[in-house]
């Protein structure tokens, strides 16, 4: 690391402290994890998880509370938790028998072989193509490739010139290994295409270079690359397509953060050298989750080695071996549970109850989660014990009832990417071009989350299922936009407590967005051809048995509780303690 490279950084955060606090004052407004507003228009502090309030606040919610009031609610919560608990157990037993009724070819181990088949007996549900493709990767060979890593560190550690280049040579190694020699030259030259695009001086040509990019990641021309590496499998071109998405985020990341800083700087060889160090540092490089370039200039490019082996070995085993326990969860559920093959069986959908049809829909998006929980707390766990500090792994669906909060807890780094570089920065230009706001910050709001979409769309591929998912998602968004107006009014109007808006009227106005979501997440988990089929069956359903009606409603409405009463679990806990405990 030279001093140019140092002074270049130190203008480069001079220049952006007026840009950075602009921008935070956005991503308070919007609610992101730093110090601001939270989505019920309660102020958070940093650091805080979730949307859980301060303590002034929640000394000012629940002084002139009755204790009456409190252990009702409490008993309507616990009430929520039960019915939803017991909801997903009977729902989840329904789709064990439909599978075991319509499919029994599933549980025939010799057919469907899994880790467990011997053991058990059965067969496992193969047909979630990205768990079967990378969970033997990151146990296998990103661990043997992580430990040649500190090993390789610990053995050069009095040679700083060297370690820097250790990292990325053995991700390059590792790529040649799992996608092929030309797949991995191809990785190669995408951090030198954006470096030459700084020298266009226009932002738009990075995003137009991105866009180009990820429609030809996914080309006929990959597809000769793979055939001039023989023996490459399906398994290899999904990897490289996911590894080359992430490497394109991390280029617009590195092009932002370097985008003010001197000619001298910027377009020197050695930022080239920490760029490719950055898009093929081992960790991170194979399936993500997505750090911003800045907060790995500064965490690992600047920071002279030094060995965490004893610090952090304790911690990181505890976590990966929690991860551990998790994929063994997630093959034992494979194991039993063939509810993908049930979604994936469009015939078989019609045939299904209510309660297979719930069932089916809940696990394809609680299995995704779990699965993520696995694909990105090991590179992140690994990431940790090099130093780097890393994003809270994903929150569980099961009590996550808003669309905000999703996307939020599920990938805090896609989130920090989308608000830093896409919807932050398109706050500014519509206020440039409106000095005298003239529109409503609102409705420049909604413009910047509709572009934001619009970039998730094109980055996880242009298909239709993704362009369904994603407009829901964005609806989503913007009815929760429009019931936070309609909430501040009220406040406004009425006075209204906020642990009466938490306890009557958020669970119920939430009920059709959770309903939403959860059909929503069977598009992105499974096909749209399934969801589809689901709406049918349900809508069929609803206008034939009212009785259907008033259950799945119940069961909404206790979800969304479920998902109150965490969020607001640790503020109420104390209040109740004080309450009937201390008696204060």
């Amino acid at each position: 690391m030279t001093s140019s490279m140092r002074n270049g950084s130190e203008v480069y955060s001079r220049r952006h402290r007026r840009d950075n606090l602009l921008q935070e004052k956005y991503r308070n407004n919007n609610g992101s994890e730093e110090l601001g507003q939270g989505d019920d228009g309660t102020v958070r502090k940093k650091g805080t998880k979730g949307n859980q309030r301060t303590t002034t606040c929640e000394d000012e919610e629940f002084a002139n509370v009755s204790t009456w009031y409190l252990v009702v609610i409490a008993v309507v919560r616990l009430l929520a938790c039960v019915g939803w608990g017991w909801g997903i157990l009977y729902a989840t037993y329904h789709v064990y028998m439909a599978a075991e009724r319509h499919l029994p070819f599933q549980r025939e181990p010799d057919i469907n072989p899994g880790i467990f088949s011997e053991q058990l007996g059965r067969g496992r549900d193969s047909s979630d193509y990205e768990w079967v493709t990378f969970s033997p990767l990151l146990w296998t060979k990103l661990i043997i490739a992580n430990l040649t890593y500190q090993l390789l560190k610990l053995l050069f550690s009095n040679y700083q010139q060297i370690i820097p280049w250790i990292s990325p040579c053995c991700s390059i190694l590792l790529f040649w290994n799992t996608v092929g020699f030309m797949p991995t030259i191809h990785m190669m030259t995408v951090p030198v295409i954006y470096w030459h695009a700084l020298r266009f001086r226009h932002k738009a040509w990075i995003w137009i270079i991105t866009v180009v990019l990820i429609v030809h990641i996914s080309s006929p021309l990959v597809h000769v690359l793979f055939t001039l590496d023989n023996g490459q499998s399906e398994n290899c071109l999904y990897i490289f397509i996911v590894a080359s998405a992430w490497s394109l985020s991390r280029g617009v990341s590195f092009c932002m953060d370097v985008w003010d800083r001197p000619d001298n700087n910027k377009l020197s060889v050695q930022s080239l050298f920490y760029f490719e160090q950055y898009v093929f540092y081992l960790p991170l490089s194979h399936c993500g989750p997505l750090i911003t370039y800045e907060h790995f200039e500064n965490e690992i490019i600047f920071k002279k080695f030094r060995s965490k082996f004893t610090h952090n070995f304790f911690e990181i085993g505890k976590k990966i071996f929690k991860l551990l326990l998790t994929t063994v969860l997630i093959e034992l559920i494979y194991h039993y549970l063939y509810f993908r093959a049930v979604a994936l069986t469009i015939s078989l959908i019609s045939k299904l109850n209510i309660w297979a049809i719930c069932g089916t829909v809940y696990w394809l998006g609680q299995i995704f989660t779990l699965k993520y929980k696995v694909l990105y707390g090991l590179p992140s766990s690994l990431a940790e014990f090099d130093g780097l500090t890393m994003y809270p792994l994903i929150s569980c669906p099961a009590y996550i009832h808003r669309y905000s909060v999703l996307w939020k807890d599920f990938d805090r780094g896609l989130y920090t990417f989308m608000v830093k570089y896409i919807y932050c920065p398109s706050i500014q230009k519509f206020n440039s071009l409106d000095p005298s706001n003239i529109v409503p910050s609102d409705l420049k709001k909604l413009a910047a989350s509709f572009i934001t979409f619009c970039y998730v769309f094109i980055w996880h591929s242009t298909s239709f299922d993704v362009l369904v998912w994603t407009a829901f998602n964005f609806l989503g968004i913007t009815f929760e936009r429009f019931g936070s107006l309609i909430k501040r009014k009220m406040d406004h109007a009425q006075k209204l407590r906020p642990i009466s808006w938490d306890f009557l009227i958020e669970p119920l106005i939430c009920v059709p967005l959770a309903g939403m979501s959860i059909l929503n997440s069977s598009i992105f988990c499974g096909t749209y051809d399934a969801a589809e089929a689901f709406y049918n069956k349900l809508s069929s359903t609803w206008t034939a048995r009212y009785n259907y009606h008033i259950g799945i409603c119940f069961f909404l409405y206790c979800f969304t509780h479920v998902g109150v009463t965490v969020r607001t679990w640790v503020p109420f806990s104390k209040a109740i303690s004080k309450r009937l405990i201390f008696n204060r």
